[in-house]
């Protein structure tokens, strides 16, 4: 996230990540992934819903150019929902949402399969 509307850093590499901020329109980021073959962008840091507005823009654009979503960062139970439903309005046709250790038991490391099972409610809800 960028803090500006249809604007997307794309410079969050091992190299790139180390010079100057490389931030472009989304629309530039999303034909550059093309031009390598490219078929998703994986948005993150998202902080949840933190940055809504930037994810719709992100979301609008994957859906216009027919390129593939994947919302990464502060996803949990609670906005789950929500970012899917956002990637869902815009158009987007697959969402790839990463959810990591907000389903996780921190005490023994493992995947608490009760979130998995409302993940997949909430999914099946929003995706008829």
């Amino acid at each position: 996230r960028t803090g500006t509307v249809g604007m997307v850093k794309i410079s969050t590499g091992p190299l790139s990540s180390k010079a100057p901020d490389g931030i472009v329109p989304v629309e530039t980021a999303i034909a550059l992934l093309k031009d390598f073959g490219g078929s998703s962008i994986k948005y993150f840091p998202m902080g949840g819903l933190k940055c809504r507005d930037e994810y719709q823009a992100v979301a609008e654009a994957c859906a216009r150019h027919d390129f593939w979503l994947e919302p990464t960062g502060g996803i949990d139970l609670e906005n789950f929902e929500a970012i899917l439903q956002i990637a869902l309005d815009a158009g987007v046709s697959k969402i790839i949402p990463h959810i990591y250790s907000s389903i996780i038991d921190k005490a023994s490391g493992d995947t608490r399969p009760e979130d998995v099972r409302t993940l997949l409610a909430m999914t099946k809800k929003l995706v008829k």
